[in-house]
């Protein structure tokens, strides 16, 4: 039993692109952690705690995860590649670039805050 099944909707059929679900692999070789697996399949895409929302694989959808995460990764490299001062402003108050260089975002906030998670860590939610 999932532990987001007390948030599901009756009788919800959550819809994701499974196969990128499970086949998808980063650079380091690792997939989906199984928390945001779970989360997907259980919930789906939508706005957790009326805040963030979710970010999930749903093909080609514009907000799908993927579309979502190649935008994220331009805006990063492109910060990555400023002057020292952008980057500083742009990762107050506690961030650094080796953030940014192994960032996997994975929901938005209406403000365009990021929840993210390392490509080097196990756990996005």
């Amino acid at each position: 039993m999932s532990i987001f099944t007390g948030l599901q909707r009756p009788q919800f059929q959550a819809y994701y692109d499974e196969v990128f679900l499970i086949e998808h692999r980063f650079k380091n070789g690792m997939g989906f952690p199984p928390s945001y697996i779970d989360y997907v399949k259980t919930l789906g895409y939508g706005r957790l705690c009326g805040l963030w929302n979710i970010h999930i694989p749903l093909g080609d959808h514009p907000d799908s995860w993927l579309h979502r995460y190649h935008n994220w990764r331009a805006w990063f490299d492109d910060l990555l590649g400023s002057e020292e001062v952008l980057q500083e402003a742009a990762l107050e108050p506690d961030g650094f670039p080796e953030l940014l260089e192994h960032a996997v975002p994975f929901a938005s906030s209406e403000g365009n805050d990021l929840m993210m998670n390392g490509e080097n860590s196990q756990s996005m939610l």
